[in-house]
């Protein structure tokens, strides 16, 4: 600013003298003076930005995450299953241990019509159709099949054997051992079977139980007590001999009054 005043200053100044120097016959002398415009620009822009950010961070997350989970999932599943499976199925197949703890297989039936050895029917008082054939509800076991006809007698029966002569070993029948089972297959529920067990040297020495069916077409194992003899018949004489056995199917009815009809009968055994 101090440079254009000056500068103007020096123009008024000039004009000035331009009008005091004409002469008498009109010459303008103009006298002019050296204007020093001397223009010094000292900008000096000194931006001294330091931004000095000196963004110390310093996160230390420290995390520490000592995650000491201890889960101690102390499961002790002490499951102590015991299932004691005491399935105790009494198919008389089953295992038996002995006094030592060994394990020994079960003995068979007394009589169960499978091999080895042969088995003996024979049928009476119309029940002559009598043989040993698959079991009609399992393909692999054999039984017996007795046949009561429809003019069958009321004590018709069958006689099975092990030998020729309708016997078999001798019954471990004693004062205290009398009692037998017998699995039996019937058409119907409801009838009486009859089991009778003699000397087969003398059939005057025997002795005869009862039994009721309670299931129609299927198998189950009926229990026969010859210490409960049948009414009106002699009573047990254990010291007798007996090897012959026969069974009754719907004993007391005829084959015209509804008692014929296909019966089984399989695994004749002791039940002490």
């Amino acid at each position: 600013m101090k440079n254009l005043i000056f500068i103007a200053g020096a123009v008024a100044s000039l004009a000035l003298i331009g009008c005091n120097n004409k002469d008498d016959t009109g010459d303008t002398d103009v006298t002019t003076d050296e204007a020093d415009t001397d223009t010094d620009t000292d900008t000096d822009t000194d931006s001294d930005t330091d931004t000095d950010t000196d963004t110390d961070t310093d996160t230390d997350t420290d995390t520490d995450t000592d995650t000491d989970t201890d889960t101690d999932t102390d499961t002790d599943t002490d499951t102590d299953t015991d299932t004691d499976t005491d399935t105790d199925t009494d198919t008389d197949t089953d295992t038996d241990t002995d006094d030592t703890g060994i394990t020994v297989p079960a003995e068979p039936a007394l009589i169960d019509f499978e091999g080895p050895g042969d088995y003996y029917l024979a049928g009476f008082g119309g029940s002559e159709d009598s043989a040993v054939e698959t079991d009609p509800t399992d393909s692999s076991n054999m039984v017996a099949r007795a046949s009561k006809s429809d003019a069958a007698e009321l004590w018709a029966g069958t006689t099975f054997s092990t030998y020729e002569d309708n016997s078999i070993d001798v019954l471990p029948i004693t004062a205290d051992d009398t009692t037998f089972t017998v699995r039996v297959w019937s058409p119907r529920a409801g009838i009486d079977v009859l089991l009778k067990v003699e000397d087969a040297t003398d059939p005057t020495k025997s002795v005869e139980t009862l039994a009721a069916v309670t299931v129609a077409e299927g198998w189950e194992t009926l229990t026969f007590d010859f210490a409960d003899e049948r009414p009106e018949t002699a009573a047990l004489n254990p010291d007798y001999t007996f090897n012959r056995v026969s069974i009754f199917f719907d004993y007391g009815t005829t084959g015209g009054d509804g008692g014929g009809g296909t019966f089984y009968f399989d695994d004749f055994d002791t039940d002490f």
